[in-house]
């Protein structure tokens, strides 16, 4: 058990009040007091205790002690000896009670003991350990012979060495087995007479309690010796002599479980009619005889076999003779002559369900592999031993459908996969069937059988070939049953989708404006030949190169002048899709200034034009004086001019000029010096 019915930890609760003493006998002595005594533990009483009582051999246990006046250092005590105890409250304990205190039933005293100072120890309260109450489930045998001796085996729970048995008044004698069977012995005279017998079974007090047992005392047993005849004929009405011994007027004959017209001649001889058509199965039926007289007429004698003897079947036809395959389980029914009840029909010479309903009428039901392809069969009916044989056969005939294609997967596929199962749901398909492939333009392919795989009844699967998806368009499929019966499905088509198209990068990346013309590689994946380039979503001349590759050709209207373009691919349906885009940019060179013309002007004028030399020169170029920029009129791409005013020649100095062009492209000019001298006195 845990620690937890220990005593709980800290200072006991005399020591704390020692304790407590000595700090109050410091404060008394500061204060000019007097000692005071510890106050006394109460004495313990009990109101009850849960539970009060256990069955002989309980495991261990903790009982709860409930009354008043418990402190922590209360313990509960059994017959005088003290128990492992856990404080709760001061009107709860909990104790653990050992298997060993509940090994042997007796009552026990449970009491609390609490120690000085005060305390003391509580009135008792009662704990008993009870013998368990017998059960009695069966009693072998559960019926005797009148007036022979009989040991009878008793099966329950609960049986002790000490258990008893009684009949009426009379004890019988006993022998312990287990806890869960005893063996009773019954003397000659407890069962002389046929009846019932009710003795009882008994544990001793303390608890115990008593069970009741049932035993029937009957008559004797009746016994086969002899049976004739030995066989009949299915069907076949018989009339069968019995002799043995033990019989009375009220024995009946049992034939295969069932109760037969009986009569009685002696003793030693009963006469039974066996009713035409009641052994319809052939086989051994076994015949007993029971003593119906009561008490104890059920018990049977033993049992001997009657041969029932079958003929060779006779098949006449089949009402039936065909079906369609993948019909599932189909009842094929047999006409002919001499069938028993267990007849069996044989489909290929393997045994299927079989119904019997007359003697010139039995069914079958195939399984669903049985006409799951069609192909001639031979039906067959067999009569098992003894007697018996088998029939001639017949011919059954399973007839292949027209199949159907109502769906496949996967629906489509991108083109240049490498080969591809396609599962084909529909109806009428059998493990002959075939999938044909034929490529509609522009696929170009051969037409023909693939390879093919029955699944189901409604599921095929062929596989496709590389060269079946190498393009862009779509396959027909169609699925065709062999004979017997059988035919092409009609046309299903089967599409191959061009990927959608992904661009990962444009070479190059930008180009200079002012072009007429130019060409642009695309670099991606999924392209196909009928992707195109566009330029904000208008398609450009393109090229296909690869699947990851395109070239464009760009016009004036696209490289032309400075900007940024989006570039697109765009691969027609089926499949396909339009791609994300890339940005391409159309940039301005870095303009270069090569001469300023003229190179200097004078002080003190209020306006003068500069005309810049170089290269790189567009409409949104701007001249700059020093950094900052100035009025500047565009002329060509080699000339540009600035505008100066009075604030830019106030005063002799040196100034540069530079030319800048916006992004994309452009940048600042290298810087040309430009002379404002003194004028002339």
């Amino acid at each position: 058990m845990p620690d937890l019915f220990l005593r709980p930890r800290g200072l006991p609760r005399a020591l704390r009040l020692a304790s407590t003493l000595i700090v109050l006998t410091l404060a008394a002595g500061c204060d000019g007091g007097t000692e005071s005594e510890p106050e006394p533990n109460p004495i313990p009483e009990i109101v009850s205790v849960t539970p009060d009582h256990f069955i002989r051999g309980a495991a261990e246990t903790v009982v709860t002690v409930r009354g008043t006046g418990f402190v922590e250092e209360s313990g509960v005590r059994l017959n005088g000896a003290a128990r492992p105890t856990e404080f709760v409250s001061a009107t709860q304990l909990r104790a653990r009670i050992s298997a060993a205190d509940l090994a042997e039933p007796r009552l026990s005293a449970v009491t609390v003991h609490t120690p000085a100072p005060g305390g003391g120890t509580s009135g008792p309260a009662e704990l008993w350990v009870f013998y368990p109450e017998p059960r009695v489930a069966s009693v072998t045998p559960a019926g005797v012979p009148a007036g022979a001796p009989v040991t009878v085996t008793v099966r329950g729970e609960s049986f002790l060495p000490q258990t008893r048995a009684e009949l009426g008044s009379r004890e019988l004698t006993v022998t312990y087995v287990s806890p869960t069977e005893i063996r009773v012995a019954l003397t000659a005279e407890d069962v002389a007479l046929p009846g019932e017998r009710i003795f009882v079974v008994r544990n001793p007090e303390p608890g115990g309690g008593a069970v009741a047992a049932f035993l029937t005392v009957g008559i004797p047993t009746p016994v086969i010796a002899e049976l004739s005849p030995a066989s009949v004929g299915v069907s076949e009405a018989a009339a069968l002599t019995v002799r043995g011994s033990g019989f009375y007027p009220r024995s009946r004959v049992r034939v295969g479980g069932v109760e037969v017209p009986t009569t009685p001649f002696s003793h030693t001889e009963l006469r039974a009619a066996v009713p035409a058509g009641m052994l319809a199965s052939s086989g051994i039926a076994e015949v007993r005889v029971e003593n119906s007289t009561a008490p104890g007429g059920g018990i049977p004698s033993n049992g001997v076999p009657l041969e029932v003897r079958a003929p060779v079947p006779v098949v006449s036809g089949l009402l039936e003779a065909s079906t369609t395959a993948g019909r599932g389980g189909f009842i094929v029914v047999v006409n002919g002559s001499g069938f028993a009840a267990n007849a069996e029909v044989r489909f290929d010479g393997a045994p299927r369900a079989t119904r019997f309903r007359t003697p010139t009428q039995v069914e079958a039901t195939l399984t669903a592999e049985d006409v799951a392809v069609g192909g001639i069969h031979h039906v067959t009916v067999s009569n098992p031993a003894p007697g018996g044989g088998l029939s001639a056969p017949l011919r059954f005939t399973v007839l292949n459908v027209v199949p159907q294609i109502t769906d496949f997967r996967p629906f489509t596929v991108v083109m240049g996969s490498a080969g591809q199962s396609v599962t084909l749901i529909g109806s009428g398909f059998t493990p002959g069937s075939e999938v044909v492939v034929r490529p509609y333009p522009p696929l170009t392919g051969a037409t023909g059988v693939r390879p093919t795989t029955y699944v189901s009844p409604t599921e095929l699967r062929v596989a496709l070939t590389t060269a079946d998806l190498a393009g862009q368009g779509t396959l027909g499929l169609s699925v065709r049953n062999p004979l017997p019966g059988g035919g092409v499905s009609g046309e299903a088509g089967f599409a191959i989708l061009a990927p959608a198209p992904v661009l990962a990068s444009l070479s190059p990346a930008s180009t200079l404006d002012g072009q007429t013309s130019f060409t642009l590689a695309v670099n991606g994946t999924g392209f196909a030949p009928s992707t195109v380039v566009e330029v904000g979503g208008r398609a450009r001349p393109t090229r296909f190169v690869s699947a990851t590759r395109l070239e464009a050709t760009l016009g004036p209207e696209d490289v032309g002048l400075q900007g940024t373009l989006q570039i697109t691919v765009m691969t027609p349906e089926p499949g396909g899709g339009l791609s994300d885009a890339l940005p391409f940019e159309v940039r301005s060179p870095v303009p270069v200034v090569t001469s300023l013309s003229p190179a200097q002007t004078q002080a003190g004028q209020d306006y003068f034009v500069v005309v810049v030399n170089g290269t790189g020169f567009r409409p949104w170029s701007r001249v700059r004086l020093n950094g900052e920029d100035v009025s500047t009129v565009y002329r060509t791409a080699t000339e540009i001019e600035a505008h100066l005013w009075d604030v830019h020649m106030a005063s002799p100095r040196t100034v540069q000029i530079t030319v800048v062009s916006p992004a994309p492209g452009g940048g600042v000019s290298n810087a040309a010096p430009f002379q404002i001298v003194a004028p002339v006195p």
